[in-house]
């Protein structure tokens, strides 16, 4: 017989023991992560990705502490996937937001998370739950929520979509046709809540159409809460808790006392930064608080004249608060998506713009009539205007002096252009001239409205000038060059005309002709001559 050596006893233990450690670890390793698919899973699979669970349930049941439940795109109703109740932390992670739908049918509630536990779930529709408090969820634990969907759930009571009595964190949560007596969508009792970027939409109460916050905390930013409906509160209640809502767009929420916010007694709100729909104060849909600032839609132009045919910049925003002090995105802005109808009432703009970071850009491009565009940026229940001119008319000259083609005798020293509109330097400012018979002439050129003066910086001599003015010299405040170069000439004659005549003396009572020799050609003269007639008499007197 042979006997074993007692020095590999030990060494076969090691690696029992390591063998069975890593049998666990692959265990306890397989369990951090459950699959569930509808379609093909079954509740006697392993729950790996290959061989999934059937139901939500299997895989809450089966996941470990802290981990994660996949779910795959499909429809779950009914016995294991409703009336859920969640005792451990973990995540249930939906395959697509609106392909992965948790269906309560009307009879079921969905989740119970249990106090002290904290469970995140991911890209689910949650619809149809019901419930007497917390139509699709009662939470008292920690839940956090992004990227889910609640349609259509109920509750008698309070939440029409979620109770909360612990702490609920949503982000990019959509609820839309909630309902319930107190609380549309959400119910905040002696809670704490925080929504970021969700829309809640159409949902409806006795009391809060969206929101009842009841000596709770909640805190609402970048989010939508419109066409909610309640007696009172439209759109939240609040009642001796404490409401903070900043940069969100609160619009169309209908209540018979308090359109957009009721509070209550003993409740605080700070509602600043909010868009309400229009420019107007929306404290007169608010009850029970005061609300001192708000975001208005502005619009401006990057150019507001341009030329026939050019583009314009029209930014239209919600970044500047009443009192017209603006307010940086990067501290928070309104919810991106909402879209800006740009109108103008020349040319043409694109339209509709989505906000983005709170400012939508749209282009004006301008025809080739001109005249006052009036551009308009609209944005729910608000219209606001800017003003940009288009001069699609180039500048013509209306006068100069000296004039076109005429001759003058004194030396001009300022050759002064008048044209039709106020004007600027172009791009062949320095190409225009004065050439005279020794040349071109030093000048120095002035703009004053639409006054072009040419300073001649050196004496002038007599004979024929040129004012020449390329197409690019001058352009109209809009842009606008002239339609064709512009010349103009004049002549300079400084010289005196004289004239001389001979004329014999002695003649009377005869016709002359006189010759006249001038000095210059082309003047015309005036003579004015008399002639004196001497006459000598004599007289003699005889005597007889």
């Amino acid at each position: 017989m042979k006997i074993l050596n007692r020095n590999k006893i030990p060494l076969i233990l090691l690696l029992i023991n390591l063998f069975v450690i890593l049998v666990t670890i692959s265990s306890v390793s397989a369990d951090s992560t459950v699959y569930v698919n509808a379609t093909v899973g079954s509740d006697f699979n392993p729950g790996t990705s290959n061989l999934p669970y059937l139901t939500i349930g299997k895989g809450i049941s089966s996941v470990d502490e802290n981990g994660t439940v996949q779910i795959a795109d499909g429809i779950y109703s009914d016995e294991g996937n409703t009336n859920l109740t969640i005792s451990k932390n973990m995540t249930i992670i939906g395959q697509s937001r609106d392909k992965t739908i948790i269906n309560g049918t009307g009879t079921n509630w969905i989740f119970n998370v249990s106090n002290d536990v904290n469970f995140t779930i991911q890209n689910l529709t949650i619809i149809n739950g019901t419930a007497y408090n917390g139509g699709a969820i009662d939470n008292q634990g920690t839940l956090n929520t992004g990227n889910c969907t609640f349609d259509s759930n109920n509750a008698v009571n309070y939440g029409g979509a979620i109770y909360n009595s612990g702490t609920i964190n949503l982000n990019d949560c959509i609820f839309t046709g909630n309902a319930a007596y107190e609380g549309g969508a959400i119910y905040n009792d002696h809670g704490i809540s925080t929504l970021s970027s969700c829309i809640l939409t159409g949902n409806t109460a006795d009391a809060a159409g969206a929101i009842y916050n009841y000596r709770s905390s909640t805190n609402i930013t970048s989010s939508t809460l419109n066409n909610n409906t309640a007696a009172y509160g439209g759109a939240i209640y609040n009642t001796e808790g404490s409401c903070t809502l900043h940069f969100n767009r609160i619009v169309m929420n209908t209540a018979d006392y308090g359109d957009n916010i009721y509070c209550g007694s003993g409740s605080k709100l700070n509602a600043e930064y909010n868009w309400w729909g229009s420019n107007d104060d929306p404290s007169v849909k608010v009850i029970g608080a005061k609300v001192s600032k708000w975001l208005v839609l502005t619009v401006n132009s990057s150019s507001t004249l341009i030329k026939g045919n050019e583009f314009s910049n029209i930014l239209a925003d919600l970044l500047h608060d009443n009192t017209g002090i603006y307010q940086d995105p990067a501290s928070g802005h309104i919810p991106d998506g909402i879209n800006i109808i740009f109108d103008t009432t020349l040319g043409t703009i694109d339209s509709p713009v989505s906000l983005v970071n709170g400012a939508a850009q749209s282009i004006l491009k301008a025809g080739s009539t001109s005249g006052a565009a009036s551009v308009s940026a609209a944005a729910d229940s608000q219209t606001s205007y800017t003003l940009v001119n288009i001069d699609a008319t180039s500048p013509t000259v209306t006068t100069i002096d000296p004039s076109n083609n005429t001759k003058t005798n004194s030396t001009p020293q300022v050759i002064t252009v008048t044209f039709s509109e106020p004007i600027q330097a172009g791009s062949a400012y320095d190409g225009i001239s004065v050439t005279g018979p020794s040349g071109t002439f030093p000048i120095t050129k002035n703009i004053i409205g639409s006054t072009l003066t040419l300073t001649l910086d050196s004496s002038c001599i007599d004979g024929n000038y040129s004012v020449n003015i390329p197409i690019n010299a001058v352009k109209d405040l809009a842009g606008n060059s002239l339609a064709s170069v512009f010349t103009s000439t004049f002549n300079l004659d400084t010289r005196v005309p004289t004239a001389n005549a001979s004329v014999k003396t002695g003649s009377y009572n005869v016709t002359k002709t006189i010759t006249l020799n001038m000095n210059e050609s082309g003047l015309s003269i005036t003579l004015q001559m008399e002639l004196h007639q001497l006459l000598q008499a004599k007289s003699t007197k005889h005597h007889l």
